[in-house]
């Protein structure tokens, strides 16, 4: 009687450690992929990333964890006041053209821009059009110029990429992050250099050793074209 009492007690606890474990994987965060992960390096966050674009998206704002609430409220309340300044134009852009770029931008096009945009969107909560409004509510107002150097320009004849950015960081509340992304679908794996839910990067290498680098100034009180 009492073996069988205990060997129905251990039973018990295995199917609740099992139960248990299957509910923290259901409830994993990181889009379903537990190799995604964050580094602080000083000021610098480091993320890596795996997966879809999508997940990657949603990767990004799980690692970067109550900071992606505050800087996304701030990137749409920015948006927000834009869209104002503009009038009846900004109002047109924010109801009509934005979401059906968003809708069917990614018809074709297959950077994984409106993907990964829709996953930050997803993770925080939000339209799917708002991963596109962060980006731009973050990134309006400011701008960056870059130098790139290679061979005899440099000490040991390898390429340098720099950079003199004009964008706030908002008194410290936007860090820098650097972001490796490893994606499933066959894209080289690159890295992006940017703020968080800023998904282009300001500054990009491919495993290839292709560099991209965004240079966006706009001096006015308007809307830039890019």
């Amino acid at each position: 009687m009492a073996g069988r009492m205990a060997s129905r007690v251990a039973a018990l606890a295995t199917g609740l450690l099992i139960v248990s474990t299957m509910a923290v994987a259901a409830g994993t965060p990181l889009g379903a992929d537990l190799r995604a992960h964050r580094q602080d390096r000083g000021a610098l966050i480091v993320l890596d990333l795996y997966g879809s674009y999508e997940q990657m998206g949603r990767q990004q704002v799980e690692l970067l964890g109550a900071t992606s609430r505050e800087l996304g409220d701030l990137y749409a309340g920015r948006w927000r006041a834009l869209v104002r300044a503009q009038g009846l134009f900004g109002s047109v852009v924010n109801g009509v053209i934005l979401p059906l770029w968003a809708a069917f931008g990614g018809w074709r096009e297959d950077s994984g821009f409106f993907e990964e945009a829709a996953g930050v969107a997803g993770a925080l909560g939000t339209k799917g059009t708002d991963g596109v409004r962060f980006l731009y509510g973050g990134v309006f107002g400011g701008g960056s110029t870059v130098f790139a150097a290679t061979r005899s320009a440099t000490a040991d004849g390898r390429a340098i990429i720099g950079r003199n950015v004009d964008w706030s960081d908002d008194s410290g509340r936007r860090r820098p992050v650097v972001a490796r992304y490893h994606p499933e679908n066959g894209d080289l794996v690159y890295l992006a250099a940017s703020w968080p839910l800023i998904i282009v990067p300001i500054v990009g290498l491919n495993e290839a050793g292709l560099a991209i680098s965004i240079n966006f100034f706009d001096a006015d009180d308007m809307i830039g074209l890019g």
